[in-house]
């Protein structure tokens, strides 16, 4: 449900970022917004006793992202390029800023505590135990993301890439390229603040990480890692995100680390994400057959492996050598060079292979 909950948030993102070319780093407004309303109909005594059913609280967050993007999309998408992003990185501060100046609304320092059984439902009584709200998550989800892909295909979708790719032949066809990433936004904020309900349903609390930066960040780097083009992009950046904060986080401390060495890896050489490459490499497969694929890149593949199996050593002796968890002493220093010297070795022997390839 985790993945499923931030594959919604970085579908609505991929609209702006991957199909308009939008570059915002302040995206976690609307997901925040979102969340703080659906908290508040879930805890909202006049809504229970009008019946309000559990199964709408989504709808509560995307009007609520809605009218975020009514009111912080209109000034931020007068611009496009580096201003853009220097505008909605200026709004997230500022909501994030209002969190301790509006506490009635967010909470203050503690945040807002839900019960997801406060609102009785339609199909159950009660959404309070994990067997019946996972299904009503997993549904609101998967339309979210439809929604997202079916408008990528519309021709406001296609008039979005056309404002990416060329803004002044947009113009010259007689649109307007400022109104068209508004109406954009205007899409994308409600799927981000219905993102956000469903956060806010299965997580219980809401608090002032759901606007912060670090949460805009994150839908940053899932779009990026999975592939800003590819239509399950964002669930595999929100899988890879998800999986290195919970498998990956019991296993090493230095796992941020990780992640952000994936995210420069990908955009310096796969710009088209985990998605482009493993779509790249099932082409060539299929072009060259398996002894063919296995005579051109088997050996690079090996190197590559060795390569990172000893950057991964380094990574984590010196990591924990620096945190008083080895033992101080000569083998972990020792066991450190080691593995960069089978790291530079295993580097310097991929480059000689590859070298002159196509």
């Amino acid at each position: 449900m985790q993945v499923w909950v931030l594959a919604a948030y970085a579908y609505s993102y991929q609209l702006l970022y991957g199909r308009a070319g939008m570059l915002s780093f302040g995206h976690a407004v609307y997901f925040g917004i979102g969340a703080f309303a659906a908290a508040h109909a879930l805890n909202s005594k006049a809504l229970a006793t009008a019946g309000f059913p559990a199964e709408a609280v989504p709808l509560v967050g995307m009007a609520a992202g809605f009218t975020a993007a009514i009111v912080f999309g209109y000034p931020s998408t007068r611009r496009a390029g580096i201003p853009f992003a220097m505008v909605t990185l200026g709004i997230g501060e500022l909501v994030a800023a209002c969190f301790l100046m509006f506490p009635g609304f967010f909470g203050g320092e503690a945040g807002i505590s839900t019960n997801r059984a406060g609102l009785a439902g339609w199909l159950v009584q009660s959404y309070g135990r994990l067997p019946t709200l996972y299904p009503l998550l997993l549904a609101w989800s998967c339309l979210l993301i439809l929604a997202a892909l079916w408008v990528a295909q519309t021709p406001l979708g296609l008039l979005a890439r056309g404002v990416r790719d060329n803004a002044e032949r947009i113009g010259f066809f007689g649109f307007e390229a400022a109104e068209v990433r508004f109406k954009v936004m205007l899409i994308a904020g409600p799927i981000a603040g219905g993102a956000g309900a469903l956060a806010a349903m299965l997580y219980e609390i809401v608090s002032v990480e759901s606007v912060s930066l670090a949460t805009s960040a994150n839908v940053l780097l899932m779009t990026v890692v999975g592939g800003p083009a590819s239509a399950v992009g964002p669930l595999v950046g929100a899988l890879a995100l998800t999986l290195m904060q919970t498998a990956l986080a019991k296993i090493t401390h230095a796992w941020v680390f990780y992640y952000g060495l994936l995210f420069i890896l990908i955009v310096l050489f796969a710009p088209q994400g985990i998605t482009g490459v493993v779509a790249s490499g099932v082409r060539t497969f299929g072009r060259l057959g398996p002894v063919g694929f296995t005579r051109g890149y088997g050996l690079a593949i090996a190197a590559s492996a060795v390569a990172f199996a000893g950057g991964i050593t380094v990574i984590e002796t010196l990591f924990f050598r620096t945190t008083g968890q080895a033992d101080e002493g000569r083998l972990p220093l020792l066991a450190a060079l080691a593995a960069a010297g089978v790291t530079v070795a295993a580097g310097l022997w991929l480059a000689r292979l590859v070298r002159g390839r196509p």
